[in-house]
């Protein structure tokens, strides 16, 4: 088969932004970024890379987080509203205890009943995404194209998934879509692995977090603001609880309809927000990145998810016509198998510490580029942006899956595991 002119573009989207600035510069720039994983999905901010000249598009692989959803569980929301509401019976709130009570309300209404749900916002940038495939590689897209596309088994990821083939059929009525969420493709798209869990909940990962929160997170200015006896917040209040809590209730506004109208971000200062930050984002790393405190191999819970992506793109390869083959689209999942396989993906070889990881949540690099190689180029992206990877450039002129199993970092996980990776 002749790759000359081809380009395989494998694309991973994460629901957050991608700058080039310290974590407190982006903060400053644009607040709603300290927002760790409910920061909303932004598009392309900046121009897209030109393929090389001769080659064009054949194959999209596309791997994706849902769309911004309301918090999830009653306690996200519970917690702050009735905890104000008691110190309001109790004549314990200041002005701005009770200004932060009525905001609480609002929120808390307009999540009712929507329990991690996705919400419209999260529904438009799914419909985004896949309008912007079809705008940028019209030659995958066109005429009757087959699209293969999985959901995880989670409502807002299926109706996320949905949301972006209706808009793909909007633009070209003609393709062949075949659609599931089935427990039967669970093995890859939200793999679970008994040891690599008990990994993320061990002693001394809860230990080394409450350290790092006790060190990097003050509330105690956020409760003077709210309440009026400190003696009676340190008996009925939990002070650690509630400020985390406040802190996810001011980040997640902003995927909903409520952005733009109500902010609780005048709670905190810019410090407070970039050590909550912080804090949520060492909890990240630690239990889900490339983390001694985890024995540096939780990347390795997307084994099935990285074969899987490997062999689509195999197959589509051998197709004596690749101009004309499908698009795979394993479409939604959740953020924790997103971080897992970008860190596998390449993001493995950055680092290992348990602390130098702040991409999880806003601040990877961009590198927008492409790497021909031989007769097959590779363009990976995150959020839009085309991204080279460390274990996906290594091509060769003979197959595509060569070059990509034999990237793949060696196991220091059980024989079972290798066998699955291996590299020959």
């Amino acid at each position: 088969m002749n790759t000359k002119n081809l380009l395989l573009l494998a694309s991973l989207t994460l629901a957050m932004p991608l700058t080039a600035q310290t974590p407190q510069e982006d903060f400053k720039r644009d607040i709603t970024l300290s927002g760790s994983n409910y920061v909303a999905y932004r598009g392309p901010q900046k121009q897209l890379t030109a393929a090389p000249k001769g080659y064009k598009p054949f194959y999209l692989s596309h791997y994706g987080r849902h769309g911004s959803r309301y918090m999830i569980g009653k306690q996200a929301y519970d917690v702050p509203y009735f905890s104000l509401l008691k110190a309001k019976q109790e004549g314990k709130l200041t002005a701005k205890g009770e200004e932060t009570l009525a905001k609480v309300k609002m929120i808390r209404e307009e999540a009712k009943g929507r329990d991690g749900e996705l919400t419209p916002l999260g529904a438009l940038q799914h419909q985004g995404i896949t309008r912007r495939m079809m705008e940028r590689f019209p030659e995958i897209f066109a005429g009757n194209t087959n699209i293969e596309a999985r959901s995880t088994l989670v409502i807002r990821c299926i109706l996320s998934m949905e949301n972006g083939l209706q808009q793909m059929l909007r633009i070209n009525p003609k393709l062949h879509i075949f659609h599931d969420a089935s427990e039967h493709d669970m093995y890859y798209m939200n793999q679970g692995d008994r040891y690599l869990d008990s990994l993320k909940h061990s002693v001394g990962i809860k230990v080394a977090q409450q350290e790092f929160a006790q060190k990097h997170v003050s509330y105690s200015r956020v409760m003077q603001e709210l309440f009026n006896d400190p003696a009676w917040v340190k008996q009925n209040i939990n002070q650690s609880d509630l400020n985390r809590k406040l802190y996810e209730m001011a980040s997640s506004i902003q995927g909903t309809e409520l952005r733009g109208k109500v902010s609780l971000y005048d709670l905190f200062t810019e410090e407070e927000l970039y050590q909550n930050w912080l804090n949520a984002n060492i909890w990240w790393q630690m239990a889900y990145g490339n983390s001694p405190y985890t024995g540096n191999v939780q990347p390795y819970s997307q084994r099935n998810l990285l074969m899987d992506i490997i062999e689509k793109a195999d197959s589509c390869i051998a197709l004596p016509h690749p101009a004309f083959i499908s698009s795979n689209i394993p479409f939604l999942a959740h953020r924790i198998r997103l971080r897992d396989t970008y860190t596998y993906l390449g993001g493995y070889f950055l680092n290992s510490s348990p602390l130098a990881f702040p991409s999880k949540n806003c601040n990877l690099r961009n590198m927008n580029t492409f790497l021909p190689s031989g007769m097959i180029v590779i363009a990976c992206s995150i959020n839009s942006f085309a991204y080279l990877y460390g274990g996906l450039v290594r091509i060769s002129p003979s197959h595509i899956s060569v070059v990509c199993k034999k990237s793949i970092p060696p196991s220091p996980y059980p024989l079972s595991i290798r066998s699955v990776l291996r590299t020959s």
